[in-house]
């Protein structure tokens, strides 16, 4: 990549050069002024930049560089999506994130649209996002245990009937308040663990589905309006996903 950058600016400085060079040499025996060199400069210079992006060894170096910016960003968003599949730490979960993941590059050779890809990425971000939420729901309820809180409601609410000084009475409903939230803080990482894993396998049935589709003797018109269509589901999921990082206080 630096090698490629490095040819071209060499290039433009060649012909910067090669322009100067003629100029002077040109322009010399008519004993020319400065301000004619310099319009004779930027006259030739202007031609090069019209000529040159001609030529076909400028154009294979364009080439080039195109090849090498786009092989960097693939290179780099295999190096994001590795980075989400390595903080899976338990099998089945990995296997299935990897398994989608080469699910997505296959139906990604299939199609020859750019906004389709770029919706197929987009995908895989929405089930990795899914994936994040889920392991801080599944991280939030280890670190809480219901029985204990139910335990210390029961007793900090038997404390209140019993206790007659106010101000013991309120601090002790500000203990209740707390373990009251943090139960119902529970209750909602617990419920949304199991909507999450229902969205992340309809997610990916989708997928399949829009894979399936690529596979059919579909014409190219026929698939584009089918995958528009299914992508109208995910992006439910996606909305799903953004109203619960909305709503997700852990």
């Amino acid at each position: 990549m630096t090698m490629i950058y490095l040819r071209d600016w060499i290039s433009q400085l060649i012909l910067l050069m090669s322009c100067w060079l003629i100029t002077i040499v040109g322009m010399k025996p008519f004993n020319s002024n400065a301000i004619f060199l310099v319009v004779c400069f930027v006259f030739l210079y202007v031609i090069g930049l019209i000529l040159i992006p001609e030529s076909r060894w400028y154009k294979r170096i364009h080439k080039e560089k195109l090849d090498a910016i786009e092989q960097e960003r693939r290179d780099n968003r295999l190096k994001q999506l590795n980075r989400h599949i390595d903080k899976l730490d338990y099998g089945s979960e990995r296997n299935k994130a990897v398994e989608l993941v080469n699910l997505c590059h296959r139906l990604k050779d299939r199609l020859k649209d750019d906004v389709l890809k770029a919706k197929v990425d987009e995908t895989l971000d929405i089930y990795f996002n899914l994936v994040d939420v889920q392991l801080n729901c599944v991280e939030f309820a280890k670190t809480e245990n219901k029985s204990t809180i139910d335990k210390k409601i029961e007793i900090n609410e038997t404390r209140l009937k019993q206790e007659t000084d106010e101000r013991i009475k309120d601090s002790i409903k500000n203990i209740l308040m707390s373990l009251s939230q943090r139960r119902s803080k529970l209750d909602d990482a617990i419920r949304n663990e199991k909507i999450i894993e229902l969205e992340k396998e309809r997610l990916i049935e989708q997928i399949k589905l829009l894979y399936a589709d690529s596979m059919t003797n579909l014409n190219s018109r026929a698939l584009t309006t089918k995958m528009e269509s299914n992508f109208k589901m995910i992006n439910q999921i996606k909305s799903f996903v953004q109203d619960l990082n909305a709503k997700l206080d852990l």
